[in-house]
């Protein structure tokens, strides 16, 4: 069946008369940058190349006028492809003399909308032919075409660099605000107390990973944060690439029922009065804001999906475990996870969803026991993981001689941006698959870094 042909959406005299400004006063192509203005936002081929030399000329410190500019396109032999001398001249014709401030800014909104219009019906039209064809692997096409979405819709949000007085009353404004938050930490909730009060919890506009060796109950720790969030009003996602859905549930029960969790995998066990808690308990964990999605196995479907929860189901809270399951472009180990990493920095950046990020360490000697604590340099597989993190976390779990458990387990703050670092003493209870407090406050040493 033979497409209907769509006529592109443009604005011609709106092209024009930002050329035209430019022309009557090349300050204006300052204001028109620092608006948003971009070369393919002209739909026209014309008006792009004349603004392409416009801007050479600007650049390399030329004046830009008709005379000017008619010359540059002469030695560039342009000059007919974009009409002739007539045209280079009306550019100035009508140009309106309020053509400034406001309606410079109003100019590149209905350019960048057009261009948008384009970019969405030229998307539509491959997405049509990609449907068509039953040798496309149409997932893939779903895929990459929400992630194009999700540019459109990232570059629309752009904002031009302001005056920080245009800002100073919106900061001062949340400090107020949170001044008077009747919450006990400002941030949402680890469920730790030695680790909330230095941390304030999870702020919006930040990455947090925990990196854990395998075994160090990471999956245990992200879970019961978000168990914490999603009680406390906190609409959680939780990416599980590891554990599925029902194993993290019945994880959940453990942590919300105090029913010791070797029972809830071998119901042998458990008595008949515990099997009718578990009932009560399951009014409470269906109340729960939370989502789990243990289909997700690719960057290109996490950051689509997360985008939708956020927006669906407005949550303030994204867990993802663990970075190195991820699947993303790259040939080696490191190109993969710097992929991941960079796709999810920029995940919390367009949400502003504060994202939990679970990572693996690396064991360098392989052997257990209390001098064995994690770093920073252990974090697996790329150096983008500690760059893109606004806070670093990492669990060491306490053994004996006999590699029994001691309850002596640690939270390093091993990076935190806007804070102290140290070690945070806490407890993992296997039976209910919680970390807690383990009672001592973290101490405070004279050069600020807490031990």
């Amino acid at each position: 069946m033979k497409k209907k042909e769509v006529e592109l959406p443009s604005a011609l005299e709106i092209e024009r008369a930002v050329l035209g400004v430019v022309l009557l006063n090349e300050l204006a192509y300052h204001e028109l940058v620092g608006a948003g203005l971009r070369a393919e936002y002209f739909f026209f081929k014309s008006n792009r190349r004349i603004y392409g030399h416009m801007v050479r000329l600007i650049t390399s410190n030329r004046p830009v006028d008709t005379i000017t500019l008619i010359e540059e396109l002469e030695r560039h032999k342009d000059l007919c492809a974009v009409g002739d001398v007539g045209y280079i001249s009306s550019l100035i014709e009508g140009v309106p003399d309020c053509a400034n401030g406001p309606h410079i800014r109003e100019y590149v909104a209905i350019l960048a909308e057009r261009y948008m219009r384009r970019q969405v019906i030229t998307l539509a039209d491959r997405l049509e032919d990609c449907a068509q064809d039953p040798s496309d692997p149409i997932r893939g096409t779903v895929s990459f075409a929400t992630d194009d979405l999700l540019r459109l819709q990232g570059e629309n949000t752009k904002a031009p660099a302001g005056l920080v007085r245009e800002s100073t009353a919106g900061v001062l404004a949340e400090i107020s605000e949170l001044m008077y938050v009747e919450r006990p930490v400002i941030g949402i909730p680890y469920g730790i107390q030695d680790l909330d009060d230095p941390t304030t919890g999870l702020r919006v506009g930040e990455i947090t990973t925990v990196g854990g060796f395998p075994g160090s109950a990471k999956t245990a720790f992200a879970l019961n944060i978000c168990r914490t969030a999603a009680k406390a009003g906190y609409p959680v996602a939780f990416f599980s690439l590891e554990m599925t859905k029902e194993q993290l549930i019945l994880r959940l029960f453990a942590q919300e029922s105090d029913i010791n969790y070797s029972k809830l995998r071998n119901p042998k066990n458990l008595f008949r009065e515990e099997r009718r808690q578990l009932d009560f308990w399951k009014e409470h964990i269906d109340a729960l804001p939370l989502l789990i999605d243990d289909q997700a196995r690719t960057i290109e479907e996490i950051v689509p999906r997360a985008h939708l929860y956020a927006r669906k189901h407005g949550i303030k809270l994204i867990a993802i475990d663990y970075l190195q399951l991820i699947e993303a472009p790259g040939d080696k180990e490191y190109d993969k996870v710097s992929a991941a990493s960079d796709a999810i920095w920029w995940l919390e950046k367009s949400t502003q969803v504060p994202i939990l990020l679970l990572s693996q360490l690396s064991r360098p000697d392989g052997k257990r026991g209390p001098a064995q604590l994690p770093t920073l340099h252990m974090l697996r597989s790329s150096g983008k993981i500690e760059q893109n993190a606004h806070n670093v976390l990492l669990l060491h779990r306490g053994y004996d001689d006999e590699g029994a458990p001691t309850g002596e387990d640690l939270v390093i703050i091993a990076k935190q941006r806007a804070g102290l670092v140290g070690r945070v003493k806490a407890r993992f209870n296997g039976p209910s698959q919680r970390w807690e407090d383990r009672g001592t406050p973290m101490r405070e040493s004279v050069q600020g870094v807490l031990v």
